[in-house]
């Protein structure tokens, strides 16, 4: 005697889809029958529970990026995609219901929850962590000094990292070091 077992979900309504002979393997509760030509001998129910993610953030200060700081978090399963929310702190270090989007692009200390994007097959659970902004520093570097004179204005070189950053250079008179008078072009 040879059968064959069909599957079938259970929604919540009360309703069944309609039989099919691919196991599940996606989170819902299901009939397993097995029939004999047409005639169902034997049923049961399978449930699979969608699977419960370990999401770890750790407390951090960075500094900052143009392009905005992403929290990190660490978790069991590196090919889910994670998401963040952010809210800022206050200055007595209270969480605020000032919601921050996702790279953070100001400088500052806040309060974030990262929880797993997929929600049909990983259960929504929380991780709650702290991260800290700081200014960054900049690179600068003086690339040119010294010119011949031509009568034209003579501009400084300089290199700053990040190319990002904006800038300004401002000219002042030698003779008295100390002056600081400035001049409103650059020498020439």
């Amino acid at each position: 005697i040879s059968g064959k077992v069909l599957y079938k979900q259970s929604y919540s309504d009360g309703t069944y889809s309609p039989y099919t002979e691919t196991p599940p393997i996606a989170p819902g509760e299901y009939i397993c029958s097995y029939f004999l030509d047409n005639t169902c001998i034997g049923e049961g129910k399978i449930f699979i529970d969608k699977k419960e993610l370990e999401i770890t953030i750790k407390n951090e200060t960075m500094e900052y990026a143009p392009e905005g700081i992403t929290p990190k978090a660490e978790y069991d399963a590196t090919d889910v995609p994670i998401s963040f929310t952010a809210f800022a702190l206050d200055e007595n270090g209270a969480v605020t219901m000032e919601e921050v989007s996702v790279p953070i692009k100001k400088c500052g200390k806040y309060y974030v929850i990262a929880y797993p994007k997929d929600t049909e097959y990983f259960k929504r659970t929380y991780s709650y962590g702290y991260i800290e902004i700081t200014p960054s520093t900049p690179e600068i570097t003086i690339t040119e000094t010294e010119f011949i004179y031509d009568g034209k204005e003579k501009n400084i070189g300089i290199t700053i990292l990040p190319s990002e950053v904006s800038y300004s250079v401002d000219y002042y008179e030698w003779e008295d070091r100390n002056s600081k008078v400035s001049i409103i072009s650059a020498p020439s």
